[in-house]
């Protein structure tokens, strides 16, 4: 009927609890008498109001193209139904960053042989955002930690994370996608494994009969953050496959930037290339999200770094760089004290000597205790993994800074926030 096509669009939660309210209070009365126990009624309720949902949806995704296995159940409803109210400002967000970045990635999924519907997990993570970070310091489009990132082959040093490298990143979320599908042979238990780590969802399959993921979720031996995962995953899916159809415009992203690599057999600064080829830094910065401090690290001939820049400014690039000067290795962040100590206690928890903390700090006397609060200024030596060391460590702040490295210009670095991005 009309009706049900509306609602298989879930085009109003007002719609939406008219309907169930309508089909509870009718399965109630009709099936009341054949169960003694209310929870035996519940859980029959709620079997057959999933299949009635599946049968008002289907109809509206008869000519979708899924190469990842979607089912249509409750908790999928209930994701698409959210992504149409409170996450609807988010969803749009994704839908426009979708135009740039699908193009671009699913391809890299589809050679390794896995479902280009995978993308969507990118989406669900990060919203398509490289410079996404999360609580847990998982960061960039695939949200990898570090460890999973450089298991399966990403770079994280002083000079790069790139977890933020859009296609690098993909290149590993392919790689350990594929890994966990060798492990489970079921994408809905792969994906969930890439939410709460394979050890555990293997755990959670142990002594129990029905290793599917929706029965482990039913049976609550899942974390309730990836009993909604997948659910999730399969609501972005449906919308992204006709957003129209959803009540989603869709309109143009914004055209990504064609690029060519340039290869670099020095260090240097953005900022130097910026101005010597009259490019905006930020946009320098933005086809570069890998670079965390603004420095390229040191290439070699036979292994230069590769920098992305404009296609269109590739020539003046080439042409300019021999001229540039190599960027300093040595460059001073400043961090603020979190506590009450002494100088010395400060350089030894940093891992530096207390002469060159005195020197980048000469209005700091070596007898003084340190205020908690107060800006110091460390000198980091680039290159020996002491940059890396003190952002895992989170003795600094994680957000990206623009070192000033050529000059020895200190990088000012804001007291530590909450470090999320999603949108």
């Amino acid at each position: 009927s009309g009706i049900e096509g509306n609602f298989a669009l879930c085009e109003g939660s007002v719609y939406m609890d008219e309907w169930r309210r309508i089909f509870d209070s009718q399965f109630i009365a009709k099936n009341r008498h054949f169960y003694k126990r209310n929870s035996k009624l519940q859980s029959a309720l709620e079997a057959a109001r999933s299949e009635e949902y599946t049968k008002l949806l289907l109809p509206t995704l008869s000519n979708f193209e899924f190469d990842y296995p979607v089912v249509i159940n409750e908790d999928v409803i209930k994701w698409i139904q959210y992504f149409q109210t409170r996450g609807r400002k988010a969803f749009v967000t994704w839908l426009k960053r979708a135009e740039d970045v699908i193009p671009q990635s699913a391809p890299v999924l589809e050679k390794f042989g896995l479902p280009k519907d995978l993308i969507y997990l990118a989406m669900i993570e990060s919203g398509f955002n490289n410079k996404a970070t999360s609580v847990a310091r998982a960061a960039g489009t695939w949200q990898f930690m570090r460890a999973t990132g450089r298991n399966f082959g990403l770079k994280l040093n002083d000079y790069v994370d790139e977890r933020r490298d859009p296609e690098k990143s993909t290149v590993a979320a392919a790689r350990y996608l594929t890994y966990l599908y060798t492990l489970f042979g079921d994408w809905h238990l792969a994906t969930a494994s890439y939410n709460a780590g394979e050890g555990r969802v293997a755990r959670s399959m142990r002594g129990h009969s029905d290793k599917s993921f929706f029965a482990l979720s039913a049976a609550r031996r899942l974390p309730n953050e990836t009993r909604n995962y997948v659910p999730k995953l399969m609501a972005a899916m449906i919308i992204s496959k006709n957003p129209t159809r959803f009540g989603f415009e869709v309109s143009e992203g914004s055209r990504a930037l064609r690029t060519r690599g340039l290869a670099l057999e020095k260090s240097i600064r953005l900022a130097d290339l910026a101005t010597s080829i009259g490019v905006d830094l930020k946009v320098l910065e933005g086809i570069n999200p890998e670079l965390r401090l603004g420095v390229t690290p040191p290439g070699q001939e036979k292994s230069p770094y590769i920098l992305r820049v404009p296609e269109s400014s590739y020539a003046t690039a080439f042409a300019a760089v021999d001229s540039l000067p190599q960027a300093s290795r040595t460059v001073q962040v400043a961090a603020r004290v979190k506590r009450k100590e002494t100088v010395n206690q400060f350089a030894s928890r940093y891992g530096i000597s207390l002469s060159s903390l005195l020197k980048a700090n000469p209005h700091i006397r070596p007898n003084v205790r340190l205020s908690k609060g107060q800006q110091v200024i460390i000198p980091v030596a680039l290159g020996t993994g002491q940059y890396e060391r003190l952002t895992k460590e989170d003795k600094v702040s994680k957000r990206k800074m623009r070192a000033s490295a050529r000059k020895g210009r200190s990088v000012k670095v804001a007291s530590r926030r909450p470090a999320k991005s999603r949108e």
